[in-house]
């Protein structure tokens, strides 16, 4: 268990440990009175993530209905007008994205199977997980969010929008209206982290539900960073092969790193699904970019987790560089840490769930230990080398 997952079970398990001792005391001051008071809170738990769900789904007709007005109105009046500014013209996609596309995905398809599960919350996990790929298209859309304001606060733009916008009598402005996309992922990781908190009560979540609720969670959080993310690739540079080859990229945050000489470097880090990569951020001509420093595969990584007396604290290791080499990474916050060694760790699992699957046994490969590939589930961190002075030959960082 990670520890929120931990302290959600012993607040549960303690709650439930003072109902039984104030039940058993009103046994013995009404014996007639055979049924168990426990029964009536745990309905009121099932009650709650119910409710949640239909919050859901009432949220979900509302969003369906409100990208439709966006499409038929505004991005119709786009199409349609022959007033359009020069400055918005051929400018469709930086301005309205794929918005057609998350409407037809959310009208003809998400809709319909949440309103077919509404009554069976331990369902939400599998239903999400099964459109992974349609989630994508957020990234897509978000990609163009900086861009997309830059052109709306031209007054050019705001005279045609906002003339429009009379004649319709909306109250509400365009920008308004294309942030929506936005503030629905974050609605549905506010519902799935509160259905994580009733996961332990009732025999229908059992273990795959829980599990398929943590992977929605994650996907969700990815979609909501990955259009920023890949605004940023953008701006990398000097790096010897192609970005897109490296797989998703999964996170992205400034460091304080060590090597092995104890040397300090301040360092964005980019950690792709097949690589991580360490580059300096600069400036040139007043804009922001980050030059490549160095990079290794992932099935070359191991991870240590956790540093006694450092909470902000973790080491990556390489097990094809050099018998030990060992690179210290320190966050800026405990959250961010947590962040990173759970990816990592998701990593470490999934290639070594794969080598298992090839060679038809448990072995220890790419840092995870013997006993985290028999699980059927990752752990939420794993620690396979000591922390001690490890020395890393040849290094530039």
């Amino acid at each position: 268990l990670i520890s929120g997952e931990k302290s959600s079970f012993c607040a549960i398990f303690l709650l439930g440990s003072k109902h039984s001792v104030a039940t058993q005391k009103t046994r013995k001051s009404s014996p007639s009175n055979p049924v168990p008071s426990v029964l009536p809170e745990r309905r009121t738990v099932v009650r709650n993530d119910k409710f949640m769900m239909q919050e859901l789904v009432d949220t979900e007709k509302k969003y369906v209905s409100d990208l439709q007005y966006l499409c038929e109105h505004y991005l119709t009046a786009y199409r349609n007008s022959s007033n359009v500014p020069f400055c918005m013209k051929g400018r469709e996609n930086e301005l309205f994205g794929n918005i057609e596309s998350l409407l037809a995905f959310h009208r003809d398809a998400l809709l319909p199977k949440l309103e077919a599960i509404r009554t069976s919350p331990w369902l939400i996990g599998v239903c999400l997980t099964d459109y992974a790929d349609e989630f994508g298209q957020y990234s897509l859309y978000f990609r163009h969010t900086k861009r997309r304001e830059e052109i709306l606060e031209m007054t050019t733009s705001k005279e045609f929008f906002n003339t429009f916008r009379s004649q319709l009598g909306d109250m509400m402005s365009l920008q308004d209206h294309l942030v929506r996309p936005f503030q629905r992922l974050t609605r549905y990781r506010q519902l799935l982290e509160g259905l994580s908190r009733f996961m332990y009560s009732g025999s229908e979540w059992d273990e795959d539900a829980k599990y398929a609720l943590g992977l929605a969670l994650r996907q969700i959080k990815f979609q909501l960073r990955h259009g920023n993310d890949l605004h940023v690739l953008d701006l990398l540079q000097d790096f010897d092969g192609s970005i897109f080859e490296q797989g998703n990229l999964l996170l992205q945050d400034d460091f304080i790193v060590f090597d092995t000489q104890q040397q300090k470097h301040k360092r964005r880090v980019f950690l792709f699904e097949d690589m991580i990569m360490f580059t300096k951020a600069q400036t040139e001509g007043g804009s922001p970019v980050f030059k490549f420093k160095n990079g290794w595969k992932t099935n070359e990584l191991g991870l240590t987790a956790n540093i006694r007396g450092n909470p902000k604290t973790f080491l990556i290791w390489f097990r094809k560089q050099t018998a030990k080499t060992t690179i210290t990474m320190q966050t800026e916050s405990e959250e961010t840490k947590m962040e990173w060694v759970q990816e990592i760790n998701y990593i470490l699992y999934q290639q070594a769930m794969k080598f298992r699957e090839r060679y038809g046994q448990a072995v220890v490969y790419a840092g995870v230990r013997k006993q985290s590939i028999l699980k059927s589930r990752p752990v939420s961190t794993i620690s396979t080398m000591p922390t001690g002075s490890a020395r890393l030959g040849n290094l530039t960082l």
